[in-house]
């Protein structure tokens, strides 16, 4: 847990993706630290489990 003052705005990292995957990651702590990670790394910031079928 960390202390974030009222008056700063926190950026959603989950906005631009689409809304199942979102709520695919959302629902699980592990696939969203996961994905967090990857994105701040800067690798695909799409988790195996929620690639879309191609």
């Amino acid at each position: 847990m960390v202390h974030v003052p009222r008056k700063h705005v926190l950026v959603d990292a989950l906005a631009s993706l689409p809304v199942e995957q979102r709520e695919r990651i959302a629902r699980s702590e592990t696939r969203l630290i996961e994905f967090l990670d990857r994105r701040l790394r800067g690798g695909p910031a799409v988790a195996d489990g929620d690639r879309p079928a191609p």
